[in-house]
């Protein structure tokens, strides 16, 4: 800019550096397609919880729940990586810690598909009202897209729970495979069948409250021995979660975002994932 004004002030020309500062403005723009890493963020939100998937070179997006109403954390972050298009917005359930800042976020960006469990009618809602292509997922749907796949596992029927009709997901995303509970309690975990599922990496239910993660469940997918635990507990909650109770079941690695702050699991070429935490 300087040398712009400096030259325009001087009366010459400046085409060379006009041309220079609108690709740096056109780049800067559009600076997601420059991101070489496949990336799984797990966002530190003040309540709620909001994991995003990356696909590098801007080539596909993905988020899994908002995070909960009036808190615009979630769009200064996908803002501030260069995000406009989401391609796929799952949301677990209706409860507002996980469904609240969807209006918001179709508002400020480029939504596709939006995908909810089966019972949920409140979301339908939204993406009918603002146009959006969706679809409620039962038992055993299949979403592939890239190199990411989901597989739903639960709901099995309508528990008449917002929290036990959760979409429970088996996701392979960038060759590391993943367990999102939403928010489901033992009940359900007890009725699930993981035993074919190898799981890296366990998104705890309901922010590590003491309604879920059983010693039956955590056993019966291996994490009394191997795996990470991911919990989103939201660094504004009221409820102390998570609680000490489940906690002291981990017996594994475990990542709290209130203490790690936002977390990314990274595809890496040397070993299978590494963690970064952000500030």
């Amino acid at each position: 800019l300087y040398l712009i004004f400096s030259k325009i002030e001087n009366k010459r020309k400046c085409i060379y550096e006009m041309c220079t500062f609108l690709i740096l403005l056109i780049g800067w723009n559009n600076i997601s397609i420059f991101n070489i890493h496949d990336d799984v963020y797990f966002l530190d939100l003040p309540k709620g919880e909001a994991t995003f998937i990356k696909k590098s070179f801007n080539r596909c997006n993905i988020l899994i729940d908002t995070g909960e109403n009036g808190y615009d954390d979630i769009i200064h972050f996908l803002k501030s990586i260069g995000i406009k298009r989401l391609d796929i917005i799952f949301i677990s359930h209706s409860d507002s810690d996980h469904l609240g800042m969807l209006d918001e976020i179709i508002e400020e960006f480029k939504v596709k598909n939006i995908f909810y469990n089966l019972y949920d009618k409140k979301t339908k809602q939204i993406a009918d009202f603002y146009h959006i292509r969706n679809s409620g997922l039962k038992y055993n749907s299949e979403i592939k897209i890239k190199d990411i796949y989901f597989k739903i596992v639960s709901p099995k029927k309508d528990y008449n729970d917002t929290n036990n009709n959760s979409l429970v997901m088996y996701a392979n995303i960038f060759n590391i495979t993943y367990l999102f509970t939403g928010d489901i309690t033992t009940k359900v975990e007890d009725e699930l069948d993981l035993t074919k599922y190898n799981i890296d990496v366990l998104k705890l239910a309901h922010h590590g409250s003491n309604t879920s993660t059983s010693i039956k469940f955590l056993n019966q997918i291996g994490f009394d021995k191997k795996g990470i635990s991911i919990c989103m507990n939201g660094y504004k909650n009221t409820f102390s979660f998570p609680t000490k109770n489940t906690v002291n079941k981990i017996k594994g690695p475990l990542y709290i975002t209130s203490d790690t702050k936002t977390l990314c699991i990274r595809k890496n070429n040397y070993s299978k994932y590494k963690i970064i935490k952000n500030k």
